[in-house]
């Protein structure tokens, strides 16, 4: 006689079980009962997943999944170091598998791997940086030979590698991550024309004395796709004469600027030279003084503005973000200065639809249902642990949810 969740339907079960963590999803819910395991086999579930082992994950544990899940689509080895002989098994087991991340542990293990047989089906490629010195870009187009999305974090290629693999790849490649300067000294930006079809575009480490000069008029025309933008220093801080370099881009509506260390007058410079924007985001970026951010209202087009791991901001600067008229989608992570007060600010934004705030250190609230002027918005709060506030907006009628974290990317990229 079966009782409880045994009696739901299949597809219940099949929901319930797509939300489970990885963990509980492999080792216990298989075990529960022979209903329960004929349900977890079903494919649907694991091609909505995406597998990412951590460092501790046994190899055995990792070779045992993917002979057992052949319907796997996306696998994400960022964190946790691998031999070939899983790369083999992946994709000898995995016929499905479209997105693909990988860290090798050395050089040689990326040398056995870009000569293995082709992966026929794979679309998405992250190869992070850890272990990687070095590696041949054209390799990728010719064991990747459907690849539309590569993220390539590695710091060692050359000019000629770059542009032997952009010719391949100028007909299917939609975004594209690299450094900004190749290893032997030359900016990748004229050759970025060779891509017609490329909408997304990430580049890392970006020159401070990067210059409009380094784009020639030539290659601007073949730029019109670009709708994405993300520019990351880790080292020196991006200038306003390089950021004015990105202005030939006409059409970019996303902009992510991460590690942008003094940021005087970056509003108005993001203005001028990206009039069309509509999605903003700011990481690890410091200095926003309190003019720079009245800034904000000429962005007239601006719906979705993110700023995170900024411990500067105040409330007085979110007191700015009203005067955005179109915003819709705001988000405040780990920000450590801000306080209740800018919580209930950000509620009575009367455009606003999603707000997102951080809960760092216990951040007490004095958030009431009367403060949320939108009945539409929706607030999302990040590491609350004051569940009885989320109740009490819940009795109130407000939208509002609870995240442990922010949400990993596939293999921490920007875009993916």
């Amino acid at each position: 006689m079966t009782s409880g969740a045994d009696e739901l339907p299949a597809e219940i079960l099949l929901k319930i079980f797509s939300l489970c963590a990885y963990s509980d999803l492999v080792k216990s819910i298989p075990y529960v009962c022979s209903r329960w395991q004929e349900v977890w086999r079903d494919r649907h579930i694991w091609r909505s997943l995406v597998y990412k082992p951590t460092r501790n994950t046994k190899r055995t544990s990792i070779v045992a999944l993917l002979r057992m899940r052949p319907h796997l689509r996306a696998v994400d080895f960022s964190k946790r170091s691998i031999r070939c002989d899983i790369v083999q098994i992946l994709r000898d087991c995995c016929h499905e598998v479209e997105r693909f991340c990988l860290s090798c542990n050395t050089y040689s293990d990326m040398n056995r791997l870009v000569f293995s047989p082709v992966f026929l089906n794979i679309k998405v490629l992250v190869l992070t940086e850890k272990g990687i010195p070095r590696i041949t870009l054209q390799y990728l187009s010719s064991y990747f030979p459907k690849l539309e999305h590569l993220e390539c974090q590695v710091k060692y290629f050359s000019k000629s590698d770059l542009v032997l693999f952009l010719v391949k790849m100028q007909n299917q490649l939609h975004t594209l991550g690299l450094r900004c300067i190749t290893s032997d000294g030359y900016c990748i930006l004229p050759y970025l024309s060779l891509c017609s079809k490329l909408k997304t575009l990430s580049l890392r480490h970006v020159c401070p004395s990067l210059s409009p000069e380094h784009l020639p008029l030539e290659a601007v025309p073949h730029l019109k796709n670009i709708s994405s933008l993300a520019l990351e220093n880790s080292s020196t801080n991006i200038t306003i004469f390089s950021l004015a370099t990105f202005k030939f881009f006409p059409n970019i509506k996303e902009l992510y600027l991460h590690y942008y260390l003094r940021p005087t007058d970056i509003f108005d410079q993001v203005a001028m030279n990206f009039p069309h924007v509509e999605k903003l985001a700011f990481r690890y970026c410091y200095n926003l003084e309190n003019d720079t951010c009245e800034h904000l209202r000429h962005f007239d087009k601006l719906t979705s503005l993110s700023i995170s791991y900024n411990d500067e901001i105040t409330d007085d600067h979110v007191k700015h973000f009203k005067e955005i008229s179109q915003l819709t989608h705001l988000e405040l992570y780990a920000c450590d200065k801000l306080t209740s007060e800018s919580l209930i600010d950000c509620c009575g934004f009367s455009q606003l639809q999603v707000l997102k705030f951080d809960f760092h250190y216990n951040l007490p609230c004095k958030l009431e249902p009367s403060h949320v002027k939108n009945k539409n918005l929706r607030i999302i709060f990040y590491r609350c642990k004051e569940l009885s506030i989320v109740e009490n907006l819940k009795k109130g009628g407000v939208k509002v949810s609870v995240l442990v974290d922010r949400a990993e990317s596939f293999g921490n990229s920007v875009f993916l």
